[in-house]
């Protein structure tokens, strides 16, 4: 796998006027190569280029190196543009000057790979009167040209090169045409930003590892028993990720048990729907949470329970405690209640309490509830219980509704 090409923003739109000119020197001593400071080290101009996400150690370390810079060298260019008439050529020309100290360049290689600065932006030619008002440097505001693109390529950071120049400044042909064509003087004035490239070789453990139990569970590659569902439908699963985390499977799978001996497992407590959320947890598959109704959550924490898959158990029961009391329907709160009921200890103490409160809530839901007449038949000294904490909790409403 080659390496990714990272970029960031060393200074990001800063707008200068830089001198060019015709025939400047017959007006104003000076020389046409004097350069213009295009960067001084500063760690706040430090930005991110849209669309890159970085290795965040290497940000660090380029921005300390950029920091340690700016307080070693806090006045001096470490970029540089100078712009002049070729005679021989009859061209501009326009000279780029990379000054990077060989400490900086060090800290940089220490973390990223291949280092280079490119520069690019736009700018507009500024014409100038000869003689306005006597000053020969005066900007017609109005006489903007039309804004011109250019880019200079990638120049590489190496140790042991203090200066580097380039002179490959594409977009100088309209400067060309000016100093060619016009008499008037004229300014560069340039919006531009200069860009830090690197590779980097660094390996993103989270996208290239082979998610196992994503696989496992997807393709139900080498599957070594079978679950079979209420209805009879059959799911491939592995021992060895049951067993894991359940004691109940370990044990199961361990012992003379039947299901050892035909790695085949009938669950005829657990529906269909039921088994596809609890595989999922198994092979650690997100759950929505959000999604699961009241019917499949209550199957869950029993299952839970009684496999002794204590992870999920947890999980669910945080889950019903969290949950509003419409998110419940009568039928099913009955069935949740038994269960709860019917747990040694108290570790679901808070959702019995729970249950019970939005029960005497609804008293002729729980009446006419179908789950409670069931309840009443089958169940008759848990509906007798039943009947008791309701009655302590508002003996008015057990009477009313003449719950036995």
């Amino acid at each position: 796998m080659g390496p990714t090409k990272r970029r960031a923003y060393l200074l990001k739109d800063r707008e200068i006027n830089f001198p060019f000119e015709k025939n400047r020197d017959s007006f104003v001593q000076t020389d046409h190569r004097t350069p213009t400071t295009l960067y001084i080290p500063d760690a706040d101009s430090f930005v991110k280029y849209p669309g890159e996400s970085y290795n965040d150690e290497h940000i660090v370390q380029i921005t300390n190196a950029i920091s340690k810079e700016a307080v070693e060298n806090s006045t001096n260019s470490l970029i540089e543009l100078s712009a002049h008439f070729d005679k021989f050529y009859q061209k501009v020309k326009v000279l780029a000057t990379v000054k990077i100290p060989e400490g900086f360049v060090k800290s940089l290689l220490n973390y990223v790979a291949e280092p280079k600065i490119s520069i690019q932006g736009t700018y507009e030619l500024i014409w100038h009167n000869d003689f306005a008002d006597g000053d020969p440097w005066a900007i017609w505001e109005d006489q903007p040209d039309q804004a011109q693109e250019f880019y200079v390529p990638a120049i590489p950071l190496k140790e042991n090169q203090p200066i580097i120049e380039s002179n490959h400044f594409s977009g100088t042909s309209r400067m060309t045409h000016s100093h060619l064509s016009k008499d008037e003087l004229s300014d560069v004035r340039m919006k531009y930003s200069i860009i830090l490239e690197w590779n980097d070789y660094s390996v993103d453990v989270e996208a290239v590892k082979v998610d196992v139990l994503d696989k496992l569970y997807t393709d139900k590659m080498l599957a070594s028993c079978v679950l079979v569902a209420s209805n009879g439908e059959e799911f491939p699963a592995h021992r060895c990720i049951l067993a894991a985390q359940s004691t109940v499977f370990h044990t199961m799978f361990k012992s003379e048990f039947r299901e050892s001996q035909t790695n085949r497992v009938e669950l005829k407590d657990i529906t269909k729907s039921c088994l596809e959320v609890l595989l999922a947890y198994f092979y650690g598959r997100d759950i929505n949470l959000k999604q699961i109704p009241d019917k499949i959550a209550t199957q869950l924490i029993q299952a839970a329970h009684k496999y002794d898959i204590s992870g999920l158990e947890r999980l669910m029961l945080q889950l019903l405690l969290n949950k509003p009391t419409d998110w419940f329907t009568m039928d099913n709160m009955i069935v949740l209640y038994h269960f709860t009921v019917n747990v040694d200890g108290d570790k679901f103490q808070l959702l019995t309490d729970k249950l019970l409160n939005i029960m005497k809530r609804y008293p002729q839901q729980l009446k006419t509830s179908e789950a409670y007449q069931n309840f009443m038949k089958d169940h008759p000294e848990n509906a007798a219980e039943l009947f008791i904490k309701l009655l302590e909790h508002d003996s008015k409403m057990a009477k009313r509704i003449k719950l036995i």
